[in-house]
């Protein structure tokens, strides 16, 4: 589609995702950064859980609940 987040939102993920969790015990989906576009938050909505990766000095880990705040 001309929007990826189209694809995200999709039935076509849904589908992918069912049948990645008939095969393999771990789906790691690897996103662009936190608010440089909405694809870890579409990404969300099928991911068990969810894991940050932060450069250190970079992040202020008392934004860390805000942001978990986002994902639920």
């Amino acid at each position: 589609p001309p929007n990826p987040a189209e694809l995200l939102k999709s039935e076509r993920l849904d589908s992918m995702m069912e049948e990645l969790r008939a095969t393999y015990d771990y789906i790691l989906l690897d996103n662009p950064p936190y608010g440089v576009v909405v694809d870890a938050l579409l990404c969300a909505r099928v991911a068990d859980r969810t894991i940050y990766v932060v450069r250190s000095g970079l992040f202020d880990k008392r934004a860390l609940p805000d942001l978990q705040e986002l994902y639920e």
